[in-house]
């Protein structure tokens, strides 16, 4: 049999083209390095989120295990929920940069503690059983105790269950999210104004889609925000105890005081920020931050509610996770004092009150 030996064109050819792919791979792992390096920087390590949840994790279980040596057995426990509380909180906080996988083990233990915690307290703190002989005043006593009791958990496990809302609850969540889901979409060239006497948005988790031209205020506390498919919009928010992710939005503006803030394909937008932790953005161009300067009679309290009480203001610690050089990078700008946006006359008047 006759065998094809290559011609020098040929050689010369396949050996470019296994440079170009040596060149391409060692390309994509220098890039994944940078991202990872970036990401650590702007505090979504997920490597340091696995250790911190192995660390709380660790806490919680070592309370629950020397829950007998408390004098004060009711508060005691509604201090560990609080502690579980904590973590629930932790990894909605994290959501954005968790893969489902960690995310799903986050929501395992979560569930895990509640129930360790749960057991340990019926050991300790058993249901007495009934007696005949007990005086109405004993019998009244006993009475209030237990429903101070009842009402103290019940307030804890409300503050679990409204973090479960923010899409860590597990199958169970998907109806306490619908509850607690405000959604304002498909409008155009409207003003939607929500008070800080507001019921109807505080404390929810809020959803704007699908607006153009469109004027939102809400000065309230909330959970969480998401904004998608807007255009020509302006939102004057109050304090987001939880993370803000935004995407798919031209020329808006941008009132926001959150824990974080995520932002994917925005093109021509502002954004007057109080944030406690860097600013992400991604496929983003044309993006202009300064400081929130928005105020009204409530926003004080509000801050505290949401526990903005103080805090380091990160605005214009932008991370672009598009651009990785050492260089700033030229998809976000420092809005000018001379450039600002004007607040509109209903919360000029709102701040002079």
């Amino acid at each position: 049999p006759t065998t094809m030996e290559s011609t020098p064109t040929e050689a010369a050819a396949l050996a470019r083209i296994r440079e170009r792919d040596l060149l391409r791979n060692a390309k994509e792992r220098k890039r994944k390095g940078e991202v990872s390096s970036e990401q650590k920087r702007a505090g979504e390590s997920v490597e340091d989120f696995a250790d911190a949840l192995k660390k709380k994790k660790a806490y919680v279980t070592t309370l629950i295990e020397n829950a007998q040596e408390s004098k004060d057995l009711p508060a005691y426990f509604e201090a560990v929920m609080a502690e579980i509380f904590k973590i629930q909180r932790y990894t909605a906080e994290s959501t954005f940069f968790l893969p489902p996988y960690e995310i799903q083990q986050a929501r395992s233990l979560v569930a895990h503690l509640q129930q360790q915690a749960s057991k340990r307290k019926a050991e300790l703190i058993p249901r007495k059983k009934f007696r005949f002989r007990s005086s109405k005043k004993n019998q009244k006593r006993q009475s209030t105790q237990k429903k101070i009791n009842v009402s103290t958990e019940a307030e804890v496990r409300a503050k679990i269950d409204e973090e479960s809302e923010s899409g860590l609850g597990g199958s169970s969540s998907s109806s306490s999210l619908e509850r607690t889901m405000f959604t304002i979409q498909d409008k155009k060239h409207e003003q939607i104004r929500f008070g800080s006497s507001s019921g109807e948005i505080s404390n929810k988790n809020i959803k704007l889609n699908n607006l153009q031209n469109t004027e939102v205020t809400m000065l309230s506390t909330m959970n969480t925000i998401r904004l998608t498919d807007l255009k020509g919009c302006q939102l004057y928010a109050g304090p987001v105890s939880g993370p803000v992710y935004i995407e798919r939005c031209q020329n808006c503006i941008f009132y926001l005081t959150c824990r974080q803030l995520r932002v994917h394909e925005v093109t021509d937008c502002k954004f007057y920020l109080n944030i406690a932790s860097k600013p992400i953005i991604e496929n983003c161009k044309a993006v202009g931050v300064s400081t929130y300067n928005l105020t009204y009679p409530e926003h004080q309290n509000h801050l505290k509610t949401a526990g903005f009480d103080s805090q380091p203001n990160c605005w214009n610690q932008v991370c672009d996770f598009n651009w990785l050089r050492s260089q700033k990078s030229p998809n976000w700008y420092v809005i000018g004092e001379d450039i600002r946006d004007k607040l509109p006359k209903h919360l000029q008047v709102a701040a002079s009150t």
